[in-house]
């Protein structure tokens, strides 16, 4: 009997034999040969769910919390993960954790491994009481079945990654039984394996491929293999243009090199980047070997968005619930009524059934499968909120997948599946530190030393047993791409080095980009010339709309003739520009009715009184307004100073209008003091504050104060005119007010006689930075 690494290799050896004139042997997996070798009598195996479930009720002991593993079921449920995989490593290597205590000299674990002691024991009773086995505690309670050994002649492994001490024991056990032989690739990165065959009596070499006899420790046969192809390795700023690199090369493998498409893999190591390559599949390349993610469903974006948004309503969870609920608002309205109540099974499936609507027969299929195996659960379950029933029951259809039914010819697919797999043509891509190879959170309860003293895998192990995966891909295709991203928060991976590659970064990503969006590719909209009428005396003219005709024509053009307005998605974080109009509307307040005051505690406690009677209701809001509160100690020192000279507020947030050379000035001022009968106006400013100089006049955009100055003259005579810096609590006066007040008409002067403008796009593009319009004028 063969067994191969995986099912798709197990097809391979299948197809290869399809013209062979004889008797095709038996063959199976390496995992179903191990799963047909063990009986564990009177047990039945646990479920992947009730597995959780149970090993939650096991931690509810006094001193679990010292794992800092937090026992609320949601949290847990995720975190149990660390714990199982701590468990298997344990039962694979066949090492009991009272052995860890003797090598743990400085007793850092002493504790944890303690308290992991008791959970595994609480976990096991829960389990008999059951009836239950887990994968964990076979080796304790197996016999092997050498009545199904004995239906074969004998078992030949084509074996691809690694042994554990505890598979390693069934096929010597075996061996008694029938002959064993192994077929293996020895290179730099298995040598954990070839250690392990070493022990038994075997001398492996790297850089051959070998057949072992288990039965009697013999080497049926050794050759030597070398792989000397080049591999081609392409950096990107942006992870999306990793498609395009995908589609360029399987072109040029397909195309150039003549390479059969079913020959060509896809080696995604995060099998994330799946969804973003099927978006742009448009020629149906490529069969996804992972399946497609159910969480892409439709019905599963419905129930995530309703649990986002009633967990935590944010605009971002709003919106989104809003969405989606179109169209099946009753089923929402249910589940928001229930969704903290205790529901039985019975309620929970009538109430799923509500969201199934539009559902195709493939996505229904699943869910009815799922439900099935959910209500094995019920008296697990029984007392719980629907709550908790959705995101359980969500929990397992987020590792549920869709077939991949396009029929593509080009297999993509993580890099476990490609085990005991060829092809003539590899791709890989997300080649990042990050995912190649792949961290492991394994080592949470111990360190590496340790592990590597009582015979446990290290993440070195781990990580060696992935590259050797990767080398086997490498070693036998014909042609190997390579793509990988290289910007601020991603570094290609240090295995490339090993693998003499030199990083290089992408000669032109525009071409890349064509190929993504060959006929919708975004251009700018190309205006090299736009002259059109425009009277500044005909519409009323603010500081900030001059300021933006003076930075950039085209911005004019494009904001108040075109009058195409920015969209702001709406944001939990206020930005801070509304921050500032709440700081001025509760400053407004505080002034209304009382224009001075006499010391710092009174004022600051006004403040103090205002905000909670006229604060902002958001409450993100509210928060970021007291962290001003409390950096506005300076500001009230320099308010006291100002109204004990004299100075009295005279008016707030006060709306005036003007006539220059024929142009209506508009505009709000924040505040105007009075002293003397003469005007002072302030501006208020939580941010960055720009005082133009001699040196900047010419070129100066801003003329704020200026405007602000000129509306004020209908009031009385100015004085003063300053940006209230509430940071520092200073103010910064206009020291070139006469100056800039000069220059400012002789621009209104000609706006006024110009009727027709050049809408000209600025020649500083720092100035685009935050432009509304950057994309239309093409300088993102």
């Amino acid at each position: 009997m063969k067994v191969f690494a995986t099912s798709r290799a197990l097809r391979s050896y299948y197809t290869s034999q399809l013209e062979v004139n004889q008797l095709i042997p038996k063959a199976i997996t390496i995992a179903e040969l191990f799963s047909k070798m063990v009986l564990v009598e009177g047990r039945v195996f646990i479920d992947a769910q009730t597995r959780l479930l149970l090993l939650a009720q096991a931690s509810d002991f006094e001193g679990f919390m010292k794992l800092q593993i937090d026992r609320d079921l949601f949290s847990f449920l995720h975190n149990s993960d660390y714990i199982f995989r701590f468990f298997e490593e344990l039962s694979g290597e066949l090492v009991a954790i009272e052995s860890i205590d003797a090598h743990d000299t400085y007793e850092e674990y002493g504790e944890h491994l303690a308290i992991l002691k008791e959970l595994r024991s609480r976990y096991k009773t829960l389990l008999d009481t059951k009836g239950l086995i887990d994968p964990i505690f076979v080796p304790q309670h197996y016999i092997l079945n050498t009545h199904y050994l004995r239906t074969l002649k004998h078992i030949d492994i084509h074996l691809e990654g690694y042994l554990t001490s505890f598979e390693l024991l069934l096929l010597r056990q075996a061996c008694e039984v029938l002959p064993v032989t192994v077929r293996l690739f020895a290179n730099a990165y298995n040598r954990k394996l070839q250690a392990r065959l070493g022990a038994l009596g075997f001398v492996i070499e790297p850089g051959y491929v070998y057949e072992l006899a288990l039965h009697n420790t013999t080497i049926l046969s050794k050759q030597a293999y070398t792989s000397h192809k080049p591999i081609v390795a392409q950096a990107f700023s942006e992870r999306v243009l990793q498609a395009a690199f995908i589609k360029r090369h399987v072109y040029a493998m397909t195309q150039e090199q003549g390479m059969d498409p079913a020959s060509i893999v896809v080696v995604l190591p995060h099998e994330g980047f799946a969804t973003t390559l099927a978006l742009y599949d448009d020629e149906d390349n490529f069969n996804f070997a992972m399946g497609l993610p159910f969480a892409q469903t439709l019905f599963y974006k419905r129930i995530h968005a309703a649990m986002l948004y009633f967990d935590h309503t944010s605009q971002e969870h709003t919106h989104r619930f809003r969405r989606f609920a179109q169209g099946i608002e009753s089923a929402f309205e249910v589940l928001r009524l229930h969704y903290s109540q205790t529901i039985t099974m019975d309620f929970f499936e009538k109430l799923i059934a509500l969201f199934c609507v539009g559902n195709d027969s493939v996505t229904q299929e699943i869910i009815d499968g799922e439900l099935f195996a959910f209500r094995k659960l019920s008296s697990l379950l029984n007392g719980s909120t629907c709550k908790v029933y959705v995101r359980l029951f969500m929990q397992r259809l987020s590792k549920a997948t869709l077939d991949d039914v396009t029929g593509g010819k080009i297999t993509v697919m993580g890099v476990l599946e490609t085990r005991g797999s060829q092809f003539d043509g590899v791709i890989v891509v997300d080649f990042n530190d990050d995912f190649v190879p792949k961290k492991s959170q394994k080592d949470l309860f111990l360190s590496s030393a340790i592990k590597a003293h009582v015979g446990l895998p290290t993440t070195k192990d781990r990580e060696a047993l992935q590259k050797y995966f990767y080398m086997r891909l490498f070693e036998q295709a014909k042609s190997v791409a390579i793509a990988y991203v290289h910007n601020e928060a991603s570094m290609p991976s240090r295995f490339l080095t090993e693998l003499g590659i030199t990083p290089s970064l992408a000669a032109n990503e525009n071409l890349y980009s064509t190929i993504l969006y060959p006929s919708h590719t975004v251009q700018p909209i190309d205006f090299p010339f736009i002259r059109v009428a425009y009277d500044f005396t005909s519409k009323p003219l603010s500081a900030s709309a001059l300021k933006r005709f003076l930075t950039c024509k085209r911005s004019f053009y494009y904001r108040y003739i075109v009058r195409l307005k920015g969209h702001e998605i709406p944001q939990d974080m206020p930005k801070e520009h509304i921050v500032g109009e709440w700081l001025h509307a509760l400053l407004e307040a505080v002034y209304r009715d009382k224009k001075s005051f006499h010391d710092i505690a009174s004022l600051r406690a006004e403040i103090e009184k205002t905000f909670h009677l006229h604060g902002t209701e958001d409450e993100m809001g509210r928060y970021l307004v007291r962290l001003w509160l409390e950096k506005l100690t300076p500001f009230y020192a320099q308010e006291i100073a100002r109204f004990s000279q004299g100075y009295e507020v005279y008016v707030c947030e006060k709306e005036l209008q003007t006539n220059r050379f024929g142009i209506t000035l508009t505009g709000k001022i924040d505040r105007i003091d009075i002293r003397d009968g003469m005007l002072s106006i302030i501006d208020y400013k939580s941010g960055s504050i720009h005082v133009d100089t001699p040196n900047t006049l010419e070129k100066t955009t801003d003329f704020q104060l200026e405007f602000y100055t000129l509306l004020a003259q209908n009031l009385g005579e100015v004085s003063q005119a300053a940006f209230y810096d509430l940071n520092s609590g200073t103010l910064l006066e206009e020291v070139l007010l006469e100056e800039k007040l000069s220059r400012l008409d002789e621009i209104l002067s000609h706006l006024s006689q110009t009727k027709s403008f050049d809408f000209d796009m600025c020649e500083d593009i720092s100035a685009c930075r935050y432009c509304d319009y950057v994309y239309l004028c093409g300088r993102n």
